[in-house]
């Protein structure tokens, strides 16, 4: 799919927590890429609410 996408990179330095950037890239119908713009400092994933299991206990 041609057109515009916004890419989240995930990177990490040695002994440092892991950062979130938002890229902007664009993608032709041969498959190249290219960004296109500077990539911003985006939040990371949340961790999940694990409801109890309907199993315990029983």
């Amino acid at each position: 799919m041609a057109g515009p996408w916004p890419v989240t990179a995930a990177a990490q330095y040695a002994k440092t927590p892991v950062r979130y950037c938002a890229v902007p890239v664009a993608v032709d119908d041969g498959g190249s890429f290219a960004v296109t713009g500077p990539p911003a400092v985006s939040a990371g994933p949340d961790r999940a609410q694990v409801p109890a299991s309907p199993y315990s206990g029983v």
